[in-house]
């Protein structure tokens, strides 16, 4: 028997159960900027119907702290009300963490709940990795590698079996480079690169990936990894010393959210760069597991 849980025997027969895990993921940063960051959340469970149970829980959570910023902001903020705001609330524009207040980050994450959802991070330095390469940066490339490594690191660090059954869906903001290619807006793309990593790097032998692009204005678990890359990613700005306005206390929004929801902060490049270990270490440093 593989180590590895759980597993279990029925009838002097190992039994294999499969397994489900649902990634929601977002970018920030683009060609011009120093890091490059992916983040969001999964869920992970043997039983689908509890993942989306959970999504349900977070959906309903964003959409009541999204409603209450855009009264805020209505109430409190009128010269940034353009920003999201319309006349007909039907159509207002969605909230992303760029276009937020101090206030409207402050009330964000202290009023985003865990229900047992595990965030997630990786970043990348753009200009040490231009550097060293000496060659123009191809963003898809490194965006595909990026999440190869979030869903190859997530497996090892769980307890499944390398044999059992493992069905994973991706579900990504729709990428601007990246036009709708099917009538399900599957990323095949990025699935055949993927596999074919998961095949020649990973013990995993039972793999079926999924890669869904979603559109964040009307997905609220995709907006939940915008802001939550929102904040990675600033977070890196400040451990370089930022004193812009829009990093103010990012450090301790960083703190806040990590001590209430696990998180994994992972480098794209071991020692690529000190900001991004002092990130991943100060992540770690401060989980609530």
């Amino acid at each position: 028997m593989l180590e590895g849980q759980p597993s279990f025997f029925i009838n002097g027969g190992l039994y294999l159960l499969k397994w489900f895990i649902n990634f929601y993921l977002d970018e920030s940063g683009n060609t011009t900027s120093a890091f490059f960051t992916i983040a969001g959340f999964y869920n992970i469970s043997n039983d689908h119907t509890q993942i989306q149970k959970i999504e349900t829980k977070i959906k309903a959570n964003i959409l009541k702290t999204e409603n209450s910023i855009k009264a805020y902001r209505k109430n409190n903020e009128q010269n940034l009300a353009q920003y999201i705001l319309s006349e007909n609330t039907k159509k207002d524009r969605e909230l992303k963490w760029h276009t937020l207040s101090y206030d409207n980050k402050k009330f964000l994450i202290e009023n985003i709940k865990n229900f047992n959802q595990q965030n997630i991070s990786i970043h990348c330095n753009l200009k040490k990795w231009k550097a060293k390469n000496n060659r123009a940066l191809n963003l898809d490339a490194i965006y595909n590698m990026m999440v190869y490594y979030l869903v190859d690191r997530t497996l090892n660090k769980s307890n499944i079996n390398f044999n059992e059954e493992i069905a994973i869906k991706i579900f990504i903001d729709q990428r601007k480079s990246t036009p709708k290619i099917n009538r399900k807006n599957n990323l095949e793309s990025l699935e055949g690169y993927i596999n074919t990593s998961l095949y020649i790097n990973s013990k995993f032998n039972n793999v079926k990936i999924i890669v869904t692009q979603l559109d964040s204005s009307i997905s609220p678990l995709i907006r939940y990894s915008d802001y939550y890359a929102g904040l990675t990613s600033s977070m890196c700005r400040i451990i370089i010393g930022s004193q812009k306005d829009w990093d103010k206390d990012i450090d301790m929004f960083f703190d806040t959210i990590h001590k209430k929801i696990s998180c994994f902060c992972h480098y794209t490049i071991k020692e690529q760069c000190q900001t991004i270990s002092k990130l991943c270490l100060k992540c770690e440093a401060i989980n609530p597991i």
